[in-house]
C-alpha cells in the first residue's frame, strides 16, 4: 500500500519543522518587551540565586515561573545566555508540540492526524508566538502532555 506524504507521521514532522525553520526568516524580531521581563527573572536567579525585578526586589513579575527556571536551568547546565535560552526553548517546545499534537490525535482517533499537526506547525500566529521567547509554546505543552498523561491513565485504569 502506498502512502501519500502527509499521511507519515514522519513526513509531517519534517515539513513542520521546515516551517519552523522558515519561521526563523519571518518572526525573529518579535517584540521583546514581555519576554525581557522573564529573561531578568532567569538572570537573577542564575547569578544571585533568587528571583529579583529591575529594583532588586524580590517579586517575580515574569508572567510564568516555569519558564523562567526552564531558562535558568538551561543557562546553568549549557554555555548558551539567557536570552538565547529563553528563545531556544520557546523554539523547542513548539516543535515538542507538533509531536505532542500528533500523538493527543492519534490517541483521539482523529482521521487525519498529520493534517493537524500541519496546520499547527503552518500557522502564522503560532509561529510568532514560537520566536516570541515568551512561554506561549510551553504552555501549550503542558496542556497537550496533560491531556496524553490522563487519557494514558484512564485506560490503564479501565484495563
Amino acid at each position: 500500500m502506498k502512502t501519500r506524504f502527509f499521511h507519515s507521521p514522519f513526513s509531517a514532522l519534517a515539513f513542520s519543522f521546515l516551517v519552523i525553520a522558515l519561521g526563523f526568516i519571518s518572526y525573529v524580531s518579535t517584540g521583546h518587551d514581555d519576554s525581557h521581563i522573564t529573561f531578568w527573572a532567569s538572570h537573577t536567579l542564575l547569578e544571585q540565586g533568587e528571583i529579583l525585578n529591575y529594583n532588586g526586589d524580590r517579586i517575580e513579575q515574569s508572567s510564568t515561573l516555569l519558564f523562567t527556571l526552564l531558562i535558568a536551568a538551561t543557562a546553568f547546565v549549557t554555555t548558551i545566555n539567557v536570552i538565547d535560552s529563553g528563545y531556544l526553548l520557546g523554539i523547542f517546545f513548539a516543535g515538542a508540540n507538533i509531536a505532542m499534537t500528533l500523538l493527543v490525535a492519534q490517541k483521539a482517533a482523529i482521521n487525519r492526524p498529520v493534517a493537524l499537526a500541519i496546520i499547527l506547525a503552518s500557522s502564522p500566529s503560532y509561529l510568532f508566538w514560537s520566536f516570541s521567547g515568551m512561554e506561549t509554546t510551553l504552555t501549550a505543552f503542558c496542556i497537550l502532555a496533560f491531556i496524553y498523561s490522563w487519557d494514558t491513565f484512564r485506560e490503564r485504569k479501565s484495563a
